[in-house]
């Protein structure tokens, strides 16, 4: 995974000691059903201190707001390198003698396969200009300090900008310098961005995805199916050779994708969708009634 991801090998060393922290406690069949340290010590082990979002934020930690700015027509703000032409416009052929000529394009239309690379390079190179500076493992989070340890931390996705900081006039100057280069809209702070909704507080961030659950009801029309108590039935069994009838494939890959999204804030859905997730080839019917199972338990 560390490979896959292009991260350092100093981290293979935590990566490690984490994983065998939590199989220490963890029950096995190795050693009649109960966990590793309770054999050994004899002690029952407790995990009551780990927790999913246990991690620390440090932007409602110390009370740094989330802005949001959108670009308007983002892909015609790109000027293109290759060489590519097209016809006249009829209102401006109309106006000169030759006819056969064609025009040549400087800048990127929606439409080109190279208006996104166009555009990426435009946003870069003002990041640049501006001094920011682009981390190497994430090719789309930008991030800029001055002398007084002030900094200013940008995500880019297409035509959002997400950004945040600890200095309130650094975040002004920027959305100054930005609206001089390009057409922008400023949200003002984050609250809705790919179907999550963002709620700032004082040091508090909250994030929930009830509308996008929502829609994940009415798309698969469950919206008035009878609400269930857990995710999986207890005991339930799933196995590519089930003999129950074949599945649609494209509508349960569209739910278990869909699902997928959805454990951005419902982690606890992880392990039902990733055992979906093994079925995508060659879906069959009761694992289907399953993953419809798991859009009764989130209603």
């Amino acid at each position: 995974m560390l490979k896959a991801k292009k991260l350092p090998d100093q981290f293979r060393g935590d990566v490690v000691t984490r994983v065998v922290y939590l199989l220490n406690r963890a029950s096995t069949k190795n050693v009649q059903g109960i966990a590793p340290q309770e054999a050994w010590s004899g002690l029952n082990p407790t995990v009551s201190h780990l927790k999913v979002f246990g991690c620390i934020n440090p932007c409602s930690k110390n009370d740094w707001k989330v802005h949001e700015m959108v670009v308007k027509s983002v892909f015609l703000n790109g000027y293109l390198e290759d060489e590519i032409y097209v016809e006249q416009p009829p209102s401006y052929a109309n106006k000169i003698e030759e006819e056969n000529k064609m025009c040549r394009l400087k800048k990127a239309l929606y439409g080109l396969k190279q208006a996104p690379r166009a555009w990426c390079s435009c946003i870069n190179n003002f990041f640049l200009k501006e001094g920011f500076r682009r981390y190497p493992y994430e090719h789309a989070l930008y991030t800029k300090e001055d002398e007084n340890d002030n900094f200013l931390t940008m995500w880019l996705y297409v035509d959002d900008l997400i950004f945040t900081g600890n200095s309130s006039m650094m975040i002004e100057e920027f959305k100054e310098s930005i609206k001089k280069e390009f057409k922008m809209i400023d949200i003002g702070l984050l609250h809705y961005f790919l179907g999550t909704e963002v709620k700032q507080g004082d040091n508090e961030i909250a994030i929930s995805q009830k509308k996008y659950a929502k829609d994940l009801l009415i798309k698969f029309k469950m919206e008035n199916a009878y609400p269930a108590s857990i995710a999986m039935e207890l005991g339930l069994k799933l196995s590519k050779h089930d003999a129950s009838e074949p599945f649609d494939a494209t509508i349960y890959k569209s739910l278990v994708g869909s699902l997928v999204y959805l454990t951005t804030t419902r982690p606890n859905l992880m392990f039902s969708v990733n055992l979906f997730r093994r079925f995508m080839a060659s879906p069959k019917r009761s694992q289907w009634e399953a993953g419809k199972r798991v859009l009764r338990y989130i209603l």
